[in-house]
């Protein structure tokens, strides 16, 4: 658990019912990460199509959870210095 619910007094009443749901949000992420990571991306089974889209989707999924991450500490994502190392 990310978020200690006897901790929630500690923020304005007013982003409570936010840090609520971005909290679910997060353990609902987590969750769905977690089975991602315990999937065999070399399953004998996909097509190489399907092989494709997950591993599309996994670097989609990863550079937006960096992305939320840089914007949660407070970071511009544009001006951080990995957008140097991704930019053509």
């Amino acid at each position: 658990m990310i978020l200690k619910m006897e901790n929630l007094d500690d923020f304005p009443t007013e982003i409570q019912n936010q840090l609520v749901t971005f909290h679910g949000n997060l353990e609902k992420m987590g969750d769905v990460l977690q089975t991602l990571l315990q999937f065999d991306f070399e399953d004998e089974r996909l097509t190489p199509l399907e092989k494709a889209r997950l591993h599309l989707t996994s670097a989609y999924t990863m550079n937006s959870l960096f992305w939320m991450y840089l914007v949660c500490k407070g970071e511009n994502p544009k001006e951080h210095p990995i957008k140097a190392e991704i930019t053509p």
